[in-house]
């Protein structure tokens, strides 16, 4: 037998060992809820800085300035930073309260609710082997004629039965408070866990929640600057835009009315203006030229591309618009071909390199 379970039931041992392992699954609970703890704060501090940082760009020269016709940046970087300190301070406050709330107390479930019972067992233990004892130095009295104990002390047996009726009691003393106690954890790891559990998530629960409405509240302002940031960046690169009539190849040659837009370089072409269906491949603009035609008749201009065996036939509204168009070409052709000379990655398509035979049709044409 165990002498570590000597003394105890079957019935005990498998009681003490079951809440043994709860103590253990606590303990680690325990461990990782501190650990979630400590996250929380650290968390916060990085998010105070962050809301310190967005305070400062706030402030900024260039931030108060607000040249943007559209975008009021300084408003938005202030809504910002008052919503993460807000949400950052209340994890603080949640970091707290996990900490007083089911830390603190499963630390001492775990540490002296568990101790006590491993105690009651050690005295039980002890009690049981004295009471072994004794009872051993009875039977050698009563097999000794020399009737002395094992170390050869000349006691009376009466003193032996003595001790043996006192050491009966102590262990049936042990034995009742340890299976009290047993009894009690039995009873305690079934409720205590489910409290601290339960406070554990009713916390994490309050705290998302207001989290929850301070990002509600923040929402709208998030959605009119997501509308603002996306017309800001639609024509944040657009040189020009705008309906043109474009004279389609073949026999008939039927003019037909496309949306173009001039950006990064490129000329794109779409169905419309509600529907940016591109009509074929975006158009180098690097690599063209453009002109009104000496004899046009009408608002008339065209685009001559390498790539294109006839020149591309544009009509416009009226000839102030054409020489708007043949102006933001030009202008953009320049701009093209300088970031390329420069070798800067100005456009989004500027990283090909043209040729030199590319070079030489351009100046040709022009």
């Amino acid at each position: 037998m165990d002498m570590s379970n000597k003394g105890l039931t079957p019935q005990m041992i498998k009681d003490y060992d079951e809440v043994q392992e709860v103590r253990k699954n606590c303990r680690g609970i325990l461990t990782n809820t501190q650990k979630y703890v400590e996250s929380c704060r650290v968390f916060c501090e990085t998010q105070n800085e962050m809301s310190s940082e967005l305070v400062q760009l706030c402030n900024a020269d260039w931030a108060k300035s607000n040249n943007s016709n559209t975008l009021e940046i300084g408003k938005y970087l202030r809504y910002f930073g008052t919503t993460i300190k807000a949400v950052s301070s209340n994890q603080f406050q949640l970091s707290n309260e996990l900490e007083n709330g089911v830390c603190k107390p499963l630390s001492n479930f775990v540490d002296y609710d568990f101790l006590e019972t491993q105690e009651l067992k050690k005295k039980l233990v002890t009690t049981k082997q004295d009471y072994d004892s004794t009872c051993d130095k009875i039977e050698s009295v009563f097999t000794s004629k020399k009737k002395k104990s094992k170390h050869g002390s000349h006691l009376p047996i009466q003193e032996f039965e003595k001790e043996l009726e006192r050491l009966k009691k102590e262990l049936d003393v042990d034995t009742e408070e340890f299976n009290t106690k047993l009894q009690e954890l039995q009873s305690k790891k079934e409720t205590k866990v489910l409290r601290y559990m339960l406070d554990m998530l009713q916390l994490q629960y309050e705290f998302h929640q207001k989290a929850f409405k301070l990002y509600e509240n923040l929402k709208p302002r998030m959605d009119k600057l997501q509308q603002e940031l996306a017309d800001s960046e639609e024509h944040q690169y657009v040189v020009k835009e705008g309906h043109l009539k474009q004279k389609a190849s073949g026999l008939k040659g039927n003019w037909e009315r496309n949306y173009f837009v001039l950006r990064e370089g490129y000329l794109y072409i779409y169905k419309g203006s509600n529907d940016l269906t591109a009509t074929g491949k975006a158009l180098n603009i690097m690599l063209c030229t453009t002109r009104i035609p000496p004899k046009a008749k009408g608002p008339i201009f065209e685009i001559i591309a390498p790539s294109k065996k006839k020149p591309i036939l544009l009509q416009a509204e009226n000839k102030k618009e054409v020489q708007e168009w043949v102006e933001a070409i030009q202008m953009a052709i320049s701009e093209s071909l300088e970031a390329q000379s420069l070798g800067v990655d100005g456009t989004a398509s500027s990283k090909k390199k043209v040729s030199e035979q590319d070079l030489l049709c351009l100046h040709i044409v022009q």
